[in-house]
């Protein structure tokens, strides 16, 4: 039995990140909860909205950008219910559509994926805002990330 292998006594588990770069991400998230204990939580963050996706999601080794029912569809069926699924980061969404349109322009990033520089004050800022938009997350109808809690179920 796998399920007395890596989380076996887990409360709690997290994914930060990381489901978009499982190439099928229902098997991934089927064996993970085949080893999680009855009543741990999972706490999950993917990148957002699809009309998003450009050459840094590409970069970056992503499969896909999820929507509150596409991450749904990922764990439909197997013992882990959505407790909460909420969009972060809207204020980042300017910023997406951005980099998206100059991947469609053919633009060449030629700094990969890694993230820009920002100066101190901007990273400041957004730093500010970020931290009253996630205060308010779970009214927003999109944002750049899609935070989801469940629970295991069986």
């Amino acid at each position: 039995n796998r399920r007395d292998q890596d989380f076996a006594g887990a409360s709690h588990l997290t994914l930060m990140d990381v489901l978009e770069h499982q190439e099928d991400d229902r098997a991934f998230m089927a064996d993970l909860a085949e080893r999680m204990d009855p009543g741990a939580t999972l706490l999950l963050t993917v990148p957002a909205m699809p009309f998003l996706w450009s050459d840094w999601d590409t970069k970056l080794g992503h499969y896909r950008r999820y929507t509150k029912r596409s991450l749904r569809r990922a764990v439909d069926s197997l013992p882990l219910e959505i407790e909460e699924q909420s969009y972060i980061f809207p204020e980042l969404i300017p910023a997406g559509i951005a980099r998206r349109l100059r991947s469609r322009r053919g633009s060449q990033d030629d700094a990969g994926a890694e993230f820009p520089e920002l100066s101190n004050s901007l990273n400041e800022t957004l730093y500010r805002v970020g931290r009253a938009s996630m205060r308010m997350r779970h009214y927003w109808p999109a944002g750049t990330s899609l935070f989801a809690r469940l629970r295991h179920v069986d």
